[in-house]
């Protein structure tokens, strides 16, 4: 199977520091969850037809808790990353002689 992406996380995925550890932690937590979801509703749309009834609903109970915990989880990223944006920075320069 092949491997399900996010091309504007991945993308990024290595400045993901810039948001400090808090929003980054969320942030990769919730891109997880996604991508697990990801990874099960695949597995079940290509091979539906051939698993059985209880793996069938199994895989759906997965596709449905990952989108549940990515909800919870993502409750306030949105407004935590809108701040992080309008924030103010001030680079302090040092003052030489």
């Amino acid at each position: 199977m092949e491997k399900q992406t996010s091309p504007i996380f991945e993308a990024n995925v290595q400045r993901i520091g810039l948001l400090g550890p808090d929003i980054a932690r969320q942030v990769a937590a919730v891109y997880e969850q996604l991508n697990g979801f990801r990874v099960g509703f695949v597995m079940l749309s290509k091979h539906h037809n051939t698993m059985s009834r209880q793996w069938r609903e199994a895989v759906i109970g997965h596709c449905i808790v990952r989108i549940e915990t990515a909800a919870t989880g993502g409750a306030g990223l949105l407004d935590a990353l809108n701040a992080h944006a309008k924030a103010k920075y001030r680079i302090n320069w040092p003052i030489f002689g």
